[in-house]
Formats: structure tokens, sequence, C-alpha cells
């Protein structure tokens, strides 16, 4: 992969990435990315954690009602419950991008 400065790693890289260093065709290549995530969201949505060693955890955080404010009218209201999607990196991640 090339090394990019402020910019996006796209589905297509990954899957050029797969066709370069493992030699699947291009269409193997996204059929393996997209099991892959399809892995995850359906773990996830089943509420199920998914934990990839030396990279990170995906976990589900049910948020509670809790009160807010409107920035723009200053109108008072309650945020709505929700669940929401953290991504906590492994220390191995982590260690990569000290300085």
């Amino acid at each position: 992969m090339k090394k990019r400065s402020h910019q996006t790693l796209k589905k297509s890289d990954l899957v050029n990435s797969v066709y370069n260093k493992i030699g699947y065709s291009k269409k193997h290549g996204e059929s393996v990315i997209d099991s892959f995530f399809n892995i995850i969201k359906e773990s996830l949505n089943e509420g199920v954690g998914v934990k990839i060693n030396k990279f990170g955890k995906f976990i589900l955080k049910d948020k509670r009602a809790r009160p807010g404010r409107n920035p723009r009218t200053g109108e008072n209201l309650t945020i709505s419950p929700r669940r929401v999607i953290l991504f906590h990196a492994s220390s191995n991640l982590k260690k990569l991008f000290k300085p």
C-alpha cells in the first residue's frame, strides 16, 4: 500500500492489497474483504464484541437517555437512548504511533 498523508484508505485499496500480496483475483479479494466486514457487522448486530489480536476490539455500548441542549436555539431537549459501536486499539497498534 502506498503511504498517504491525510487521505483515507478505501475498500478498493484493500482489495488491491489482497491482490498484490496474496495473489487472489481482485474479484476474490473483494469477496474476502466483504465476508470479513460482514462477519464483524453480524457479530455486533447479535450483541457480540469482536476482538482482533494485535489490532483492537469492536464493542457495543448502550447509552442511556440524557438531557441536552440545541446549540442553535438554546432549547433544552432529551437525547434518546441509543446503541453505539466503539473501537479500542490494542497496545500493539498504539505502539506503532508513538513518537
